[in-house]
């Protein structure tokens, strides 16, 4: 239970779907991490019908599970596992990943690191594509220019220094207790996307600082346009659909997150999306 001589408690907290295998994969290559401390997971299946929780259970032993009714994507599924996790109390840091990782051995080292002199901070790891090796999740800043707001380029590692960001996925990220304390529970009102991204400027806005993992803590894959409201082979309507479907660009999701953090520009932006996707439908171009 030891990680740079500390005793500690982790929880691992994750929501799954239906990838068994990445699932089965992602959980194996953190069993194999350097100097990790014990660990219990918790689990979040959102109705998987492909066995992933009978499989996890089968091979893991540390792993908690609660169950969604399938309807909660990926926000909603993070907020109940991690529920769960802070209900169950005990726990000194909670690290927030997605299944779709395979993280390298030295992942928790790279992470953890900036604990050491530090408590109310957060930590994402950069992730990169195994066939590229390019940056797919991270770290960005939320920049502030001519009285407009956007999220800027995402932050690639050094190798030198960790380096400060505004919104950071969850791919990968690691918070302590305190910090729980302060800022609370991702927030559910966000249906699939947002709630990472949310939660880190929640900290920010709480004087917390969030940084960027100095190198790689994995690999994932960004995702694919395929079968998505960016696939030009679909048709409008099914380009529609999945525009505003929980895991496109469901109004209540988006319009939260617009008018929590685009001030004056908070119409303007929200419109924004759904004006240009509805060009895109026009010219049948993949759109946003």
């Amino acid at each position: 239970m030891k990680s740079v001589g500390i005793v500690m408690k982790l929880a691992v907290i994750m929501t799954v779907f239906n990838r068994k295998d990445k699932t089965i994969s992602c959980l194996s290559s953190l069993s194999q991490q350097k100097n990790m401390p014990d660990y219990e997971v918790f689990m979040c299946d959102d109705g998987s019908t492909d066995g992933t929780s009978e499989e996890v259970l089968q091979r893991f032993e540390n792993v908690k599970t609660v169950y969604g009714n399938g309807h909660l994507f990926w926000t909603k599924g993070m907020a109940k596992a991690m529920e769960a996790a802070v209900t169950a109390d005990g726990y000194d840091y909670y690290l927030m990943i997605n299944d779709d990782v395979e993280f390298l051995d030295s992942m928790w080292q790279t992470m953890f690191t900036p604990f050491i002199n530090h408590s109310q901070i957060g930590v994402t790891g950069c992730t990169k594509s195994r066939s590229s090796g390019e940056l797919t999740y991270g770290g960005a800043k939320f920049y502030h220019s001519n009285g407009k707001r956007y999220v800027g380029e995402k932050i690639v590692p050094d190798n030198k220094e960790y380096k400060e960001c505004d919104v950071a996925n969850w791919n990968c990220f690691l918070i302590s207790k305190d910090v729980v304390s302060v800022v609370g529970l991702i927030d559910s009102v966000y249906e699939h996307s947002f709630g990472d991204f949310d939660y880190t400027l929640r900290m920010r806005e709480a004087g917390i600082p969030v940084y960027v993992s100095n190198e790689y803590v994995g690999y994932c894959e960004n995702n694919t346009v395929e079968n998505t409201y960016k696939d030009c082979c679909l048709t409008r309507k099914d380009r529609m659909k999945k525009f505003l479907s929980p895991n496109g660009l469901p109004l209540k999701s988006w319009g939260t997150f617009s008018f929590r953090y685009y001030g004056s520009h908070a119409i303007r932006n929200f419109i924004g999306p759904y004006v240009k996707f509805a060009l895109s439908l026009i010219t049948g171009k993949e759109g946003i």
